[in-house]
């Protein structure tokens, strides 16, 4: 097995609670540095058991355009890469009527000229990404639309967010690289880096991504290490660190299957400072598709402090997460789990 703790890979920290998302270059710095007790109304930290000097961490900023213009972006700390997350696409290209569109050069205008900035691309609805995929005229019309707007904004690269849902032809995973390969090609052209993200649940559920080859043709490939467990699913960790024989899988396990197929130096893991809260029946089974909670959310209502009834707040030291569980004003009973930004160390 390989000792992923020692690998020299990024890491990425989504940080939905303030509306920007940290990168840093060690998850174990994240998940293993602070040992943490909870009561209902008493935190205690341990002292850090890293050496990692902080300071000296890379760090990227990713910017939703939702949040850009509330932003304070002068308490922001020195940063070495921006992505601008992002446009989003249609079968004809950049979607001009979307709102990511239209607040991009002034958010890019807020960062200094000299950091490195990526425009990160959403092709998020499976009905379009389907029809794009089918067609080779039309994918080049997509991908040559996608990057002349990019080279146009001045920044260095393109940050790919292909994802498909639902049940797959066997020659999806040959559509998404072909579409893939092709991109890489126009940007390669104009002088621009392709980053793609992969779920990290990729190899657990075999999702239709061929790794190896698409590795081979980019510069950077962004796991997505959270939601693991989702929303319209039943309570657990976003990503657990450890716990595959209760889980199915872990983030130890993920970073040794994609190690096989991606080089290290290319390799990103980004993971979600955010949580998701269940109303669950008496069984833990969920009622309802579960409510996305920031961390800042949980901080003002499990952390600081917890009016609800029968409040526990516990960290599971497998799973490097915390888990909640309550009874709202209606009697209903809740569980919360979620990463905690406290444990971050940046």
């Amino acid at each position: 097995m390989r000792n992923f703790f020692g690998i020299g890979f990024i890491v990425i920290a989504l940080l939905i609670t303030g509306g920007y998302f940290w990168y840093s270059n060690s998850l174990s710095a994240y998940k293993k540095s602070v040992q943490k007790k909870y009561t209902k109304t008493e935190i205690s930290i341990a002292p850090s058991v890293t050496n990692a000097p902080i300071k000296s961490l890379k760090k990227t900023l990713f910017v939703p355009e939702w949040t850009c213009e509330q932003a304070d972006h002068s308490s922001i700390p020195e940063v070495d890469r921006i992505v601008y997350f992002g446009i989003s696409v249609t079968t004809q290209g950049v979607n001009e009527h979307d709102s990511g569109y239209a607040n991009i050069s002034s958010c890019l205008k807020r960062f200094p000229q000299e950091i490195t900035k990526l425009i990160g691309v959403k092709m998020l609805d499976t009905d379009v990404n389907t029809a794009i995929l089918k067609n080779k005229e039309m994918q080049h019309n997509v991908i040559k639309n996608i990057v002349d707007f990019t080279k146009n904004q001045g920044v260095n690269g393109v940050a790919l967010d292909l994802e498909m849902s639902g049940i797959f032809y066997e020659q999806t995973a040959q559509q998404i690289t072909s579409f893939i390969e092709e991109f890489r090609k126009e940007t390669k052209q104009a002088g621009l880096t392709l980053a793609v993200t992969a779920y990290g649940d990729t190899y657990y559920r075999k999702r239709p991504y061929e790794i190896a080859t698409i590795s081979s043709s980019v510069d950077e490939v962004m796991v997505m290490a959270y939601d693991f467990h989702k929303s319209r699913g039943e309570p657990g960790p976003n990503f657990p660190l450890e716990g595959k024989d209760t889980y199915g899988y872990d983030f130890q396990t993920m970073t040794e299957d994609f190690l096989r197929d991606v080089p290290q130096e290319k390799l990103t893991i980004i993971f979600g400072m955010y949580g998701y809260d269940w109303v669950v029946d008496e069984n833990k089974k969920p009622l309802k598709v579960a409510t996305a909670v920031t961390d800042n959310q949980v901080k003002l209502k499990f952390l600081d402090t917890c009016q609800w009834k029968n409040c526990i707040v516990r960290p599971d030291d497998k799973a490097a997460e915390t888990e909640v569980n309550y009874i709202d004003e209606s009697l209903r009973y809740h569980i919360v789990w979620f990463e905690d930004v406290l444990t971050c160390p940046l």
